[in-house]
Order: C-alpha cells, then sequence, then structure tokens
C-alpha cells in the first residue's frame, strides 16, 4: 500500500443536542468563544436552532482530536485544540476543516456531520 493511500487516524464523536440548548448555551459568548472560532459562531448563531449545528461542530472538533492523539502526537490538550480547527462550509454545503494553528496547517481532514433531533455525531479523518 502506498503512504498517501493510509490514514493517519481517525475519529468519531456524538453529543446529546439538549447540551447546547440547555440554559441557553447557545448565547453565552464567553462559553462559546472558548469552543469555536468566530466564523463557526457566526454561522451557527445565524441559524433559527443554533444548538444542532454547534453541537456537530463541537463533535467533530472532538473527533479530530480523537483522530490525531490516536496517531501518537502527544502533548495536545482538548482546550486549545478547539480553536485551532474550524469546520467550514464550502459553496456546496458540504463540511471541511481548515486548521489554523502554524503545527496543524500541514494536515487535511475529510469530515461528516449528521445530526438528528437529539444527537450530533461527526467522523474525521486526518490525512
Amino acid at each position: 500500500m502506498r503512504r498517501s493511500a493510509l490514514v493517519p487516524g481517525v475519529g468519531v464523536d456524538i453529543a446529546e443536542i439538549s447540551r447546547f440548548r440547555r440554559g441557553g448555551v447557545a448565547r453565552k459568548t464567553k462559553v462559546l468563544e472558548r469552543i469555536f472560532t468566530k466564523g463557526e459562531l457566526s454561522y451557527c448563531l445565524a441559524k433559527m436552532d443554533p444548538a444542532p449545528h454547534l453541537t456537530a461542530r463541537f463533535a467533530a472538533k472532538e473527533a479530530a482530536w480523537k483522530a490525531l492523539t490516536s496517531t501518537k502526537r502527544s502533548g495536545m490538550h482538548i482546550l486549545p485544540f478547539l480553536q485551532e480547527v474550524e469546520i467550514v462550509n464550502g459553496r456546496s454545503g458540504r463540511p471541511r476543516m481548515r486548521f489554523m494553528s502554524r503545527r496543524l496547517r500541514k494536515l487535511s481532514a475529510l469530515v461528516s456531520l449528521a445530526h438528528s433531533r437529539t444527537h450530533a455525531i461527526a467522523v474525521v479523518c486526518i490525512t
């Protein structure tokens, strides 16, 4: 198998949408600013119900962190990492992951997001 065909890490995460709905978390900017980038907040908070969109992006960030830490990249802590990745939508609406920090910019990822009424799930393959 060619080296470029290998996937260095795969991560999956599922989260309850109620976590971002409870107590108006979707409107508490200090909490959200620690988790999401300005672009993510702008996109999600413009939605009629931002909670599913916030939850899906949170799940994607968690899944990416799991994918990266599963490949023996030590020294990564989850809280700073949340600001080092951003989930953006392409023209087609397909989500993609943008690595914001200098140490991660050489990476790319495949991202899949989904949600139901109660849960959001994300799968991330780091390439």
